[in-house]
């Protein structure tokens, strides 16, 4: 034995010259190698007699092979740079395992970017008409072959990610409002709504479509919250009725949703038509390009790695139907043998272009998936444990059926999950995942971890997929930065699950009746689950009252945490919310939660909601007892607010001990019954169980991380309330990140929702006013699309006016913003962009270049404003004014002339608290700088709430602005 195991370490390549064992061995990969070779070389030698391995099957099998007689030290396959083209997922089974000392590493070479692509390109492209071109699939991968995800890529876009295509919808994608726009509505309720929508008169055109057999209803429906991909089966145009293949949910009015894959719907670049029947591909490039000088892909696999294992586990605690404790939870009957697959790193890889998951681990034990970079999946782009939906309309439509144990009520909408084998012990760190049909991130199992990711635009298909799902026992979602998707960044359901450190912002951007950080559990055994220091901002909402269903509505119905469903023995703590559509923290029905040590500040009308569920229904046995509220700082200053609502009394009330409530000059109230309240904390404390509770100016500063945080005087701290560690929320810089600065780094387009509404209904009259606090601010405009208005701000720009970022001239970089005002303009003060802030102490630095054109010189203004009580009235603070001739005043005094045509930057300390000028320090080239004295304009400006840039032309006029920064003077 010992000479075979010599032998076969020899021929592995892991014994060196000396016959010592080496302490690693590696195997490549190139797009030039070849499988014939050895797979020892980073590249061919100099006869091309030997070098790296062409595929990853190949790398496989040499690796079994190495290891057949034992591991003597790590092993890697490292890939090169270049793009993989996969015939076939990449398959690992528990023969491929590693081991605890010596894991397999699967990895990119350093330095370079690895693209592992499970697509097909499509070529032999027939101009066909109206700029559309069409390929036959008949001697091509995809010929037969039903797909719903086409990518397209730039001849000259080098190694990087492709983009997704719209397949031929009507009505027309709209890039405005790319989640809220483009939609028609169904106008009433049919008969059987779970097979027929009745579509409002005149809203689709079937009388021109001449063949609707493949085409599709695409619907976000219901309550506002489920998603589906439905097959149309008929259409009754006498009764505007749509027949489609059944779904779970019901189409109600006001429901949403378009009509995709008609050949006459293809008519907007980028838009792509299937002929399923005929094997034929249209197309509408979205570059002009001649499309076989470019790369049009069709996805041909459904995973691109799956590493596959076995491990017995009692997934029933997991079912709503279930109501014991977790360790009551039998293994199932035929629960398979443990053979796990194992000790697997997946590190620095790039994948896309799957009809499914990205990178997929079933029945794993301690696998790592590092530093990885995947999108355009069309399901989950790290599925631990194979999770899949049982229902056909949901997510991306499946070439092979979806297999796994049915789970009832395990996903966030209630849906049946389709479990396969968990993970235990496995982590997915560093990794960036953007542009999913499902979840970013799932981890079903224990004690799997999730950190340093970043994930957004997941949920692409499944409108309930959150950002990052955990499912299991022991499971920790750490430190990552999670936005813009459909539904909430982060769901639980289990046990003893940890949520800390994360960045949630811009989720629920097209449902609503969900939280930034939401739990499911319905039953009161499973509890343990702790959520602490997150930052959970612009949990948005977006839906209407369906029983009455009158319009739309956003911000609408969502609140930061939420605690849904009898949802027990949870600890909320050290969390920042703030800005939900509706409130901070939701306990719906369930007990024993602490809510302690958060800054709930103006997240809604109800900082903190309970809402007692009827005990009619399992768990039945009185589980709303033994809530908690201690050590809050809660901020009502926003119209509306208020510290806490009851739906109704609670039979066993919440104990609330030493909180901070303070609502400025609004009057304090709480609602203790429905819309019932009372005015006063005098008058509350006579009912309620408050202990230690008082009324103060939490003395909020802005922190170097934006956050609102107690001063060192505050007098949260009396409470004993605990500082937060700000600092370490969200991802952070390390070896093992896929990509510093994050990509985006500085935010996204932001939508203004389209507030539909049934006819002689206007939703603006009634729609509720938003609060928007944010801190500093950092605008360079370099990751903004030129030509196009910039990503953040609030814009007023009523035509023939433009604001738009350029690439004309910059102070700095390559772009800058320009402002274009035009004769006869009304409003006066148009256009004008500002920045919504919240300074309250302390000095504010306020910077940036400004170029006033000479051709067609400018009047303007900057506005530093704090806004009144009740967000109407405002007392401006050093407001600066700039005449055409570029004189530069502030509160009437002439400070100095500005040059036309040259870059001059204006840097001002603004004093807050009380004071009566700020100083401006002024550069322009080849002066030096000059330091001025800036009046303000009202004594009574006290603190920082928007900076206004607005042009007072009222003729063709002309200035840019670049690098714009608002930040506390410290920084």
């Amino acid at each position: 034995m010992k000479i075979r195991l010599l032998l076969g370490l020899l021929f592995a390549g892991l014994l060196g010259p000396s016959g010592f064992a080496a302490r690693s061995a590696s195997f490549y990969i190139a797009t030039s190698g070849h499988d014939g070779w050895s797979g020892r070389l980073p590249a061919a030698n100099a006869n091309r007699t030997d070098g790296p391995f062409a595929s990853l099957e190949r790398a496989r099998d040499a690796v079994r092979m190495a290891k057949s007689d034992g591991l003597a030290g790590p092993l890697e396959v490292i890939l090169r740079g270049g793009v993989y083209t996969l015939d076939r997922t990449l398959l690992l089974t528990p023969e491929d395992s590693g081991t605890k000392r010596f894991p397999i590493t699967w990895r990119a070479a350093e330095g370079e970017r690895v693209l592992l692509r499970g697509a097909r390109r499509i070529t032999g492209w027939k101009p066909w008409q109206r700029g559309i071109f069409v390929a036959d699939l008949k001697t091509q991968g995809p010929a037969g072959v039903s797909f719903h995800q086409l990518f397209h890529r730039s001849g000259a876009a080098g190694g990087s990610f492709a983009r997704r295509q719209i397949m031929a919808r009507f009505p027309n994608f709209d890039p405005q409002h790319p989640r809220t726009g483009g939609f028609v509505y169904v106008a009433e309720q049919a008969k059987r709504p779970n097979e027929n929508l009745i579509y409002e008169a005149g809203a689709l055109p079937f009388d021109r479509w001449r063949d609707i057999r493949q085409a599709e209803v695409v619907a976000t429906y219901s309550h506002g919250w489920m998603g589906a991909i439905t097959p149309i089966l008929g259409v009754d145009t006498a009764t505007r009725t749509i027949k489609v293949r059944r779904v779970r949910g019901t189409f109600l009015k006001l429901n949403r949703f378009f009509i995709q894959n008609t050949l006459e719907a293809l008519d907007s670049p980028g838009e792509w038509h299937l002929d399923r029947d005929e094997s034929r591909l249209y197309f509408l490039p979205p570059d002009g390009e001649e499309p076989n000088q470019s790369e049009t892909l069709a996805p041909v696999l459904d995973h691109l790695i799956e590493a596959r294992g076995t491990i017995p586990y009692s997934f029933d605690y997991l079912n709503v139907a279930f109501h014991k404790a977790r360790e009551e939870s039998p293994l199932p009957a035929d629960a398979p043998p443990l053979k796990p697959v194992e000790h697997l790193v997946f590190e620095g890889l790039g994948l896309e272009c799957a009809e499914q998951d990205g990178i997929r681990i079933v029945g794993g034990r301690d696998c790592r998936v590092v530093r990885c970079r995947i999108a355009n999946v069309g399901g989950i782009g790290v599925n631990l444990g194979g999770v899949a939906d049982s229902f056909a309309e949901v997510g991306n439509p499946r070439r092979t059926p979806a297999a796994g144990r049915a789970t009832g009520g395990a996903g966030g909408g209630g849906q049946i999950l389709l479990f396969n084998d968990p993970c235990l012990d496995c982590r997915v760190t560093g990794c960036d995942v953007w542009a999913t049909g499902m979840e970013g991130v799932m981890l079903l199992g224990d004690r799997n971890t999730a950190e340093n990711n970043h994930v957004r635009d997941a949920g692409l298909y499944a409108k309930d997929a959150p950002c990052i799902n955990l499912l299991g026992d022991a499971n920790v979602a750490r430190r990552n930065t999670l936005h813009d998707c459909p539904r909430c960044a982060i769901f639980i359901k289990g046990v003893n699950n940890l949520v800390e450190l994360n960045d949630v912002h811009h989720t629920n951007l097209e449902t609503c009746d969900m939280g930034g950080i939401r739990m499911v559990q319905r039953n009161r055994q499973l509890k343990g689950n702790r959520i602490r220091f997150n930052r959970v901002m612009d949990t948005v909402g977006y839906g209407y009252a369906y029983k009455q269903a009158t319009h739309y509505e956003s911000p609408y119905f969502t609140w930061g945490i939420y605690l849904d469903d009898y949802t027990c023995g949870t600890e909320v703590f050290g969390n920042i919310v703030s800005r939900a559509g509706r409130g901070g923290v939701m306990i719906h029905g369930g007990g024993d939660n602490l809510i302690a040590n958060n800054i709930i500040l103006n997240a809604g009308s109800y900082q903190v909601e309970f809402a007692p569920m009827e005990e009619t229904r399992p768990p039945r046995d009185g589980v709303y007892a033994g809530n908690r509220v201690e050590r809050n700082i809660l901020v009502c200053t926003a119209p509306g607010a208020v510290p806490y609502r009851f739906t109704r009394v609670p039979r066993d009330p919440p104990a609330f001990r030493n909180n901070l409530l303070w609502s400025g000059a609004n009057d304090l109230v709480f609602i203790t019954s429905g819309m019932t309240g009372v005015k006063g904390f005098g008058s509350w404390a006579v009912g309620a169980d408050d202990e230690g509770s008082i009324v103060a100016d939490p003395q909020l500063i802005a922190a170097a991380t934006g956050d609102l945080l107690p001063a060192p005087g505050s007098p949260s701290w009396q409470l004993g309330f605990q500082p937060i560690p700000a600092e370490q929320i969200g991802c952070y810089t390390d070896e093992a990140r896929a990509s510093w600065p994050l990509e985006p780094n500085r935010g996204r387009f932001r939508e203004s929702p389209v507030l539909h509404a049934v006819a002689g209904y206007d939703p603006k009259a009634t729609r509720p006013p938003v609060v928007q606090l944010v801190g500093p601010v950092s605008e360079d405009f370099e990751d903004d699309p030129a030509g196009q208005r910039p990503l953040r701000g609030d814009i007023m720009a009523p035509g023939p006016a433009e604001m738009t970022v350029t690439r004309e001239t910059a102070a700095r970089g390559r772009q800058s913003l320009k402002i274009v005002d035009a004769p006869n303009l009304q409003p006066s003060w148009a256009p004008r962009i500002y920045y919504p802030l919240h300074f309250r102490s302390g000095v504010v630095r306020v910077a940036l270049d400004l170029r006033l054109d000479g051709a067609h010189p400018p009047a303007l203004y900057l506005d530093p404003r704090h806004y009144g009580a009740d967000g109407r009235d405002y007392a401006s603070g050093p407001m600066l004014t700039v005449r055409p001739n570029g004189d530069l005043l502030a509160g009437g005094k002439a400070l100095a002339r500005l040059p036309h045509d040259q870059w001059v930057h204006l840097e001002m300390r603004v004093p807050l608290g009380g004071g009566i000028e700020s100083q401006l320090t002024i550069t322009a080239p080849g002066v030096a700088p000059r330091t001025v004295q800036a009046p303000h304009a009202r004594v009574s400006f006290r603190q920082l709430d928007r900076l206004v840039i607005s042009s007072l032309s009222d003729a063709h006029a002309v200035f840019h602005i670049d690098n714009l920064v608002i930040e506390t003077a410290e920084k």
